[in-house]
């Protein structure tokens, strides 16, 4: 007997897979984490499970529910990634702290990189990727 089995979930995710658009935004943003070339053991803050698993990288997530309120959060818990997609941005819409983090962007910490064609940021911790390409 054969059994297929579809790899566009397994290279997406399944959240992706059903939901249509968000498959490109998904992908386009694998697509960014794997060109950062990011060092192994950094904590990501992402909304979902798996861009960081995709984008084949040895990290940490965070999880928008464990970091909050999210000033304090980014203190202690430093993410060295921050996804901001809407998901984020709307559990953290209340959060002033996030709410200044993101009207800031490039002028924080963190360099502010967007996935092309779509509405989603990825936050760089500025020393995670000067320290990456020092190794």
């Amino acid at each position: 007997m054969l059994v297929v089995v579809p790899l566009a979930p397994l290279l997406i995710g399944v959240a992706g897979w059903v939901h249509g658009q968000t498959t490109l935004s998904n992908v386009a943003t694998v697509r960014l984490l794997r060109t950062l070339a990011l060092p192994p053991g950094i904590v990501i803050l992402e909304p979902d499970f798996g861009r960081g698993l995709y984008a084949m990288l040895k990290y940490e997530r965070l999880s928008q529910t464990d970091c909050m309120p999210f000033a304090p959060c980014l203190q202690t818990r430093s993410p060295d990634v921050i996804v901001s997609d809407k998901r984020l941005r709307s559990y953290y819409a209340n959060d002033a702290g996030f709410q200044a983090f993101a009207r800031r962007s490039g002028a924080s910490d963190f360099e502010d990189k967007v996935v092309a064609g779509t509405d989603i940021h990825v936050y760089v911790r500025r020393a995670t990727a000067s320290a990456n390409r020092h190794r």
